[in-house]
């Protein structure tokens, strides 16, 4: 309007907001079996993975991780943004010592910092990994070379000679073989213990016993040297006396033809005495042969009973069970296995590590199917498991050479795999063995060929 003043009002309207900086820290563990073997181990590793995320309202920088424990591997996040999370800047990895074993678990605190311009945001997250070792069998024994050694030492530092001297007992004197088929080995109490030294180490072959003989009527039975020809005979002196010498080795139930074992930090009494397994470890395999014909989970007794029927002149079948040297050589294994004094352990070792969840068990269900069996010129071998996990699936003839490598890879939870095997012109067997392995179980089955 002309002549007449305009007044405008104008009101401001300011919003304030509260900055506030903010980081999250979250660590996941996973236990890496170096040494799989069915415990834990010194030298096994924790593996750490971290989500890193900007818990607050502005963008963050510079944000890096810290730990005074674990080697760290990975890069500073030069921005992280409200509400992102960050999953693959860092991993960490720490190698647990027999501290941490004999401690029964691992705490592990991780520290990450980000800066809001020159304002210093943290947090830190903490993982603990617990466990507990399984049942432990420690056992001892001794092979048929120490058993010979006039000057050796048992691992107590009592001689060999008075080892063998105390396992010598005039209640139950030392007989091998039969007496039904008068096929045996005997050993006297007086002057038994330098019989044994200086007729073994066995230099021959496994044979049957030919009739009842013994320390001082050896017959047919030594060598030129002086030491016994029959191999079998000799490998079951040994562990007529190892048997002794440890009461429990009868009762170990082998629940694979694979196990491992490891040396005792003392000399026998168990874990409830104090000894533990040292780091070392060696791998023992029972004829595949062997371990089929005795049956599911035999015993080192079953072992003994049917080398002991062998020597008798109860043999297996031909081309249906083991021979004697087979025989023979699961026996060696035992001597050997325990040495001085080791624990055993039973657990199919895999080609790469074993990555589990710390303090899970992840037992895997094999299911085995091989048809046609018995077969002429193919069969074929059809097997699944109820977890995803790694399968290994060969073939061995009975003295436990691979005759082929069905399938090496990563199966997949109900997943069934078939696999055909065309026997080649130049294969003359008639029992083949058929593995199948995961790192945490093993299926075997007998596959018999029809001429």
């Amino acid at each position: 309007l002309a002549g007449v003043n305009a007044y405008y009002d104008t009101d401001d309207d300011v919003q304030t907001f509260t900055r506030a900086p903010s980081i999250g820290l979250v660590k996941s563990g996973t236990f890496v079996d170096n040494f799989p073997m069915g415990i834990y181990n010194a030298g096994d590793q924790i593996t750490y993975t971290f989500d890193i995320t900007n818990t607050g309202n502005v963008t963050l920088t510079d944000i890096v991780l810290s730990d005074p424990l674990a080697n760290l591997s990975g890069n500073a996040i030069a921005l992280l943004s409200p509400g992102m999370t960050n999953s693959s800047a860092y991993t960490a990895v720490y190698t647990l010592t027999e501290t941490d074993i004999a401690a029964g678990s691992f705490t592990n605190t991780e520290f990450v910092t980000g800066f809001f311009g020159t304002t210093p945001v943290t947090a830190s997250a903490e993982d603990t990994q617990s466990w507990s070792q399984p049942p432990m069998i420690e056992v001892c024994t001794l092979t048929e070379e120490a058993y010979s050694d006039q000057y050796g030492d048992f691992c107590n530092g009592q001689t060999i000679y008075d080892l063998i001297e105390s396992l010598m007992y005039p209640d139950d004197p030392l007989l091998l073989g039969l007496p039904a088929n008068n096929r045996t080995f005997s050993v006297p109490v007086d002057g038994g213990a330098q019989c044994i030294i200086d007729i073994l180490p066995g230099e021959g072959f496994a044979n049957k016993l030919t009739g009842n003989w013994s320390c001082g009527n050896f017959g047919y039975l030594l060598n030129n040297d002086g030491k016994l020809y029959n191999t079998l005979l000799s490998q079951m002196i040994a562990l007529e006396l190892n048997m002794r010498l440890s009461p429990g080795l009868a009762d170990v139930v082998l629940t694979s033809p694979e196990f491992y074992t490891r040396a005792s930090s003392a000399c026998g009494g168990g874990t409830s005495n104090g000894s533990y397994p040292l780091d070392d470890s060696l791998h023992f395999v029972i004829p595949y042969s062997v371990y089929l014909y005795l049956g599911i989970n035999p015993t080192i007794q079953d072992v003994y009973d049917l080398a002991n029927s062998a020597l008798g002149g109860v043999a297996p079948p031909p081309n249906l069970g083991p021979t004697l040297s087979d025989i023979r050589d699961a026996v060696q294994v035992i001597n050997q296995a325990f040495e001085d004094c080791r624990f055993i352990f039973f657990i199919p070792k895999p080609k790469s590590s074993l990555v589990l969840p710390l303090g899970k068990e992840l037992p895997v269900g094999i299911e085995l199917k091989v048809a046609p069996n018995p077969f002429r010129s193919f069969t074929e071998v059809s097997f699944s498991v109820d977890k995803a996990t790694r399968v290994q699936a060969q073939l061995y003839d009975m003295q436990g050479n691979l005759v082929k490598n069905l399938f090496e890879g990563n199966m997949e939870a109900g997943q069934e795999r078939t696999e055909v095997y065309n026997v080649s012109r130049n294969e003359s067997f008639a029992v083949l063995i058929c593995v199948i392995r995961t790192p945490t179980a093993i299926r075997v089955q007998r596959i018999i060929r029809a001429h």
